[in-house]
This record gives structure tokens, C-alpha cells and sequence, in this order.
């Protein structure tokens, strides 16, 4: 449902942004956004529901373009 998703999807970019934190991983390109989560969001958008999470790692003009069917 759409309420666990939005916590899902917290939960997965607290994940990225732990990893990315460690050593000097902030440096490797993937660092800045997850694509297999944007992906997700995108994909849950295009069915309609609402992203509630705000992260810089899930960039909101991404996010948008993403329009419901």
C-alpha cells in the first residue's frame, strides 16, 4: 500500500545515504542518487500515488516527470 511504500522508500535512501557516508565512497558517482529507488518512485507516481519523502538522493524534477497514467 501506498503509506508502506513511502516508509520503504525512507528507509532505502537512509540505507544509500549510510553507505555512501563510509570512507570515500562520497566520491563514487552513484553517491548522488539511487536509480533503482528513483526508479520505484517514479514507477509508484506513474500508478497514482502520493511520494511523500523528501531526500536530495530522490530528486523531486525527477520525481515529477514521472506523471500517473
Amino acid at each position: 500500500d501506498e503509506a508502506s511504500f513511502n516508509l520503504a522508500l525512507a528507509d532505502a535512501l537512509e540505507s544509500h545515504r549510510d553507505h555512501y557516508q563510509v570512507a570515500d565512497r562520497a566520491d563514487d558517482p552513484d553517491a548522488a542518487i539511487d536509480l533503482n529507488v528513483l526508479a520505484l518512485a517514479c514507477h509508484a507516481r506513474r500508478r497514482g500515488w502520493e511520494i511523500l519523502v523528501e531526500s536530495p538522493y530522490l530528486p523531486r524534477r525527477l520525481l515529477q516527470a514521472a506523471e500517473p497514467f
